[in-house]
């Protein structure tokens, strides 16, 4: 060294450099040996950089919701009620813990336990087709909110339990005995959050998504993959089966409701994407299990004796979503639905019906504040705008009979960050012409849903 450095460094220098070293000898040789152990457990990282993680996610919901179905007495439609327009307010909860395990830090095992009490407000119909009674405020799932749930009341059960991976670096494989098709197919909506965006169960997803979603009576089981094709272009698919758990009757793998969805999802654009989706289901009974505006079509109170004992259904979807600026979002969906009820056990088409639906929003966050959001939305739910004959010979103005009336929604909310673990979103929801006709008047429902998330 010194022979190298002669003419930069003195010998005064490298004397005290010789003599700070005899000094810290011992120093230099601790951190000499931690420096050698600290390259053991690199080396030991490299070679196992991950091990098996469990993580505790949480989320729970307090929602107070009032609401008035607009329905004034007898109305002489399908849906009487015998009574004047019924309001409430109910003061209701869900709660989700997410356990999210990875077995290689690329992976995902989900399971999720939900307990709730937030009951489908529109109700159901009971007692006979000619005198029918609503159990519930307005017509069946013509007003329901985002956060509802179909499960028993207070008790906890497994809502999610599926498991994704990556197959080489553009698969994603997605397995579930408990799961729902969104959870592969992008649902292409910025607003779909049940707890943080829509408060509406309409505003959340299209028909390509909800028709076929019931889980019947043991979950609906899904699988399905998402393969990257390229930076701008994905194409999704999902096979979904209700009571796959089932060993007889309507069960098992392909005897209950099931459905096969694709969707190709298109980014032409950084703010600009895309999205064209169809699905083929079959559904049973004279209903799509959809929970939406005009999911069912009773065949036995328009020609007796003759009823459908199952749907089959063809799906076509378009959306978009516009990053307008940093700040404002427009996206949309419409949908078109063909569907033929099936006579019997003959297996020939009953009647054929064309069902439209379709949603717009427009959406600013982070207005007034960071993390705000404020929304609205205006659409058309699911509705029967055509009707033909197969074995079940449809009278005159079938479609007057069961579909008079186009329905609209109007939906508007702004969510409201407390702090980085809480928010509160008041909103409110109208929907004109319920169940397809005028005479249901107009469904109102308030919300204000607090969401804690931890």
């Amino acid at each position: 060294i010194s022979a190298g450095l002669v003419d930069k460094v003195s010998q005064e220098d490298l004397a005290t450099l010789k003599k700070l070293q005899e000094e810290f000898a011992v120093e230099l040789a601790s951190l000499r040996g931690r420096v050698d152990s600290l390259d053991v457990k690199v080396a030991k990282l490299e070679t196992q950089q991950f091990s098996t993680t469990t993580k505790l996610r949480g989320e729970a919901i307090f929602g107070v919701a009032a609401a008035s179905d607009g329905i004034i007495g007898n109305n002489g439609t399908l849906l009487p009620n015998g009574g004047a327009d019924r309001t409430n307010t109910i003061f209701s909860y869900r709660v989700r813990l997410n356990l999210d395990t990875s077995f290689t830090g690329k992976d995902l095992l989900r399971t999720r336990l939900q307990a709730s009490n937030t009951p489908n407000i529109a109700g159901t119909i009971s007692g006979t087709a000619a005198a029918p009674v609503i159990n519930g405020l307005g017509v069946p799932n013509s007003s329901r909110l985002s956060f509802d749930s179909e499960s028993t009341p207070n008790t906890f059960e497994i809502n999610r339990l599926y498991y994704k991976f990556p197959i080489g670096g553009s698969f994603t494989a997605y397995i579930a005995p408990i799961g729902q098709v969104e959870d592969i197919l992008n649902p292409l909506n910025p607003l779909e959050s049940d707890s943080q965006g829509a408060i509406s169960r309409f505003s959340r997803f299209s028909p390509l998504i909800r028709i076929a979603s019931g889980g019947g009576t043991t979950g609906l089981a899904v699988t399905g993959f998402d393969w990257k094709i390229s930076d701008k272009v994905k194409f999704q698919t999902a096979y979904s089966a209700s009571n796959t758990a089932a060993a007889t009757g309507s069960g098992g793998v392909t005897g209950g409701d099931t459905k096969i969805a694709a969707q190709f999802v298109l980014n032409p654009a950084d703010k600009l994407t895309f999205g064209i989706g169809y699905a083929n289901a079959y559904t049973i009974g004279e209903q799509l299990n959809s929970g939406l505006n005009a999911d069912s079509v009773p065949l036995g109170p328009i020609a007796p004796g003759i009823a459908a004992t199952g749907f089959k259904s063809n799906t076509v979807v378009g959306s978009v979503i516009w990053d307008i600026t940093n700040q404002f979002t427009f996206n949309a969906w419409g949908s078109w639905t063909f569907i033929d009820g099936i006579a019997g056990s003959t297996g020939a088409t009953a009647a054929s019906t064309t069902n439209t639906s379709w949603l717009a929003s427009l959406s600013g966050k982070d207005l007034f504040r960071e993390g705000d959001l404020a929304a609205i939305s205006f659409g058309q739910p699911l509705f029967t705008t055509s009707a033909s004959s197969g074995a079940v010979a449809l009278p005159a103005g079938f479609i007057g009979l069961t579909s008079p009336n186009t329905p609209y929604q109007l939906e508007a909310f702004y969510r409201i960050p407390v702090s980085k673990n809480i928010t509160i979103t008041p909103g409110v929801f109208f929907v004109f012409n319920q169940g397809s006709n005028a005479l249901n008047g107009t469904a109102t429902v308030g919300v204000a849903r607090t969401t804690f998330s931890f």
